[in-house]
């Protein structure tokens, strides 16, 4: 093996991600799926990686435009023995053609990502495995393969095992053996690293999406943001060399990858020869796709953009070796649909299906703020109106719907304060120790306006002799036992603020058996209480019941809380008001003592 290539194999080797995933803008419903071609019964033989020889010609195909495949042409190099993992050898291959290498040799584009997946065959037509792994970032004509036997291993996991052509007998001497790379496992694991595949997901700008990843409980270092795209509404043939994708959901947040199809035997589809999750077992929609160009980039390395078309099928292994999927029915979906209107005039309805019914939650959330943010045009303050229904299948069977509304302000970004209760109940509801449900159906209405509506809770007085006395903030309010303490709250504009000085009013009964105790009456707003319910809740639908009885923004509550012999007895008074409210006051409450 020449110089040049043992400098090339001391590289890391970078797993090729899948380079866009798209948002769709007023796509209609694919309800079944779109006819489509399968143009081979079996997969192709597989080409024992032992009987490779270096500098062995191969030939490949790829999608570097539109749909139809180019070919490439190459040689072997050689094979990284555990290149991949334990017992999993990597071919090293070196590539010309389509857009990889110029005319006169020179590198073009390189292997790029998006290609991941690509066939790579030998001259008799046997498949050696899939392109899915690239030596460096910069542009480079070398590229690791996943071998087509490993590959083929993921049949057995569906129970129902990949059958392959027969091979194609070669004569004696054709073929010689392949010289090894002579590392060993521990100085490939220490030399050769591979990058997990990002999952890209559409709908919200770089930024924005790692700041919700992080609150939703995605990891941000393994999403990247989708290009902005259309899902078209026709069917992409799956084909081998063709583009495919893989999908947890599509629509207005489309979340998933795009590589290349490397083998479809039968109804099943082999792609991509490495893992996009690496989930194992999965429900991920199938998908073809058609790419624009491929982007050059000598500094993270060359992809591929490119539409996903009509979802084709479903995919339900994701595996080291890559993913495996059917051309066919598809799963049942969790759809969310929105519709989001401002006071400016700005509309719009959209959806989103959801195959991954697991990540209902966070891509729901991710659904809602992209369209406030569509909407909104803008990280601005404001006053919005959100409701929601979540529709659900319990554990017997039955659907029960679950309804919520609010009113939130903000002075900053309205569109990223909003979803957040949402969340907080869809995840509690979906996470719920009391039964398992299944949310089949989530929708979203919100009005969005620019003008900032918001109160925060002022100074406290206590009706004394006919008028309010204001209770200084080290001061206590002195009641007698039986009495009932008469209290309100001046509610004051939030700077900006288009709103009027308002006051809410409590009363409270003071019991005779807490004579001579000390008491305090709270006073909030009740912006951000999202605390938990499961500890209190004894059952799914007495869950439902705090859930739906958490106060809304626009409430104002008090609370007064006495020590008793048993303990602290809280009693609590809750008003409404037009406008969210924000902030807190407490004063300390003195009952003194019968004679």
């Amino acid at each position: 093996m020449s110089s040049v290539v043992r400098s090339v194999l001391r590289r890391r080797v970078r797993v090729l991600a899948g380079a866009c995933v798209a948002t769709v803008v007023g796509a209609t419903l694919v309800t079944t799926p779109p006819a489509v071609s399968v143009p081979e019964t079996d997969c192709p033989a597989a080409y024992p990686v032992r009987d490779l020889a270096e500098g062995q010609p191969v030939h490949g195909l790829t999608v570097s435009k539109g749909t139809e495949p180019d070919e490439f042409t190459g040689e072997v190099v050689g094979t990284l023995t555990d290149g991949i993992a334990l017992g999993m050898d990597l071919i090293l291959v070196r590539l010309d053609g389509s857009v990889i290498t110029h005319p006169d040799g020179s590198v073009d584009r390189g292997i790029w990502s998006g290609m991941s997946g690509s066939p790579v065959y030998a001259e008799d037509g046997r498949l050696i495995g899939a392109v899915s792994y690239s030596l460096s970032a910069a542009p480079s004509e070398y590229a690791g393969v996943t071998p087509a036997a490993e590959m083929y291993r993921l049949g057995g996991y569906s129970g129902k095992r990949l059958r392959p052509r027969k091979a194609v007998a070669t004569a004696p001497g054709d073929v010689t053996q392949l010289r090894r790379s002579g590392l060993s496992a521990s100085q490939a694991q220490a030399g050769f690293r591979r990058l997990p595949m990002p999952l890209s997901v559409s709908g919200l700008s770089g930024n924005r999406l790692q700041r919700v990843a992080k609150r939703v409980g995605m990891h941000p270092k393994a999403l990247t943001t989708g290009s902005t795209a259309r899902l078209t509404d026709e069917a992409v043939e799956i084909a081998p060399g063709g583009n495919v994708a893989m999908t947890m959901s599509y629509g207005d947040v489309t979340s998933g990858g795009i590589g290349t199809t490397t083998a479809v035997c039968g109804n099943r589809v082999l792609a991509f020869g490495h893992p996009l999750a690496f989930a194992g077992r999965t429900r991920a929609a199938l998908h073809g796709a058609e790419a624009m160009y491929v982007q050059r980039d000598t500094l993270f390395g060359s992809f591929k953009v490119a539409n996903p078309s009509a979802p084709v099928g479903v995919f339900t292994q994701d595996r080291m070796a890559g993913i495996l999927g059917r051309v066919g029915p598809q799963v049942d979906t969790t759809t969310v649909r929105s519709r989001i209107r401002s006071s400016d005039g700005n509309r719009r309805t959209g959806w989103t299906h959801i195959i991954d019914r697991s990540m209902t939650d966070q891509i729901a959330t991710i659904h809602l703020m992209s369209n406030l943010d569509s909407i909104a045009d803008g990280y601005a303050g404001g006053t919005g109106r959100l409701a929601w229904t979540i529709r659900m299948r319990r554990a017997d069977g039955k659907h029960v719907t679950f309804r919520q509304s609010n009113i939130y302000a903000s002075k900053g970004d309205l569109s990223y304060f909003m979803p957040w209760q949402f969340y907080f109940e869809l995840a509690t509801i979906m996470n719920n120790p009391f039964e398992r449900v299944q949310v089949v159906e989530v929708r979203q209405r919100a009005f969005l306006s620019h003008r900032l509506r918001q109160h925060r809770v002022g100074a406290v007085q206590v009706r004394r002799a006919g008028r309010w006395v204001t209770v200084r903030r080290e001061g206590a309010i002195q009641v007698r036992p039986g009495q009932t303490l008469r209290i309100r709250t001046r509610l004051m504009p939030v700077g900006g603020s288009k709103v009027h000085r308002r006051n809410a009013h409590f009363r409270f009964r003071v019991p005779g058996s807490v004579a001579g105790r000390s008491a305090t009456v709270s006073i909030r707003g009740s912006r951000g209480q999202f605390a938990s319910v499961n500890g209190r809740a004894k059952s799914f639908n007495g869950m439902l019941r705090k859930i739906a009885r958490t106060p809304t923004n626009n409430t104002v509550t008090a609370e007064l809380s006495m020590r008793t012999r048993r303990g602290v007895r809280r009693v609590e008074r809750r008003v409404k008001r037009s406008a969210p409210i924000v902030g807190s006051r407490s004063v300390g409450v003195v009952i003194r003592r019968t004679r």
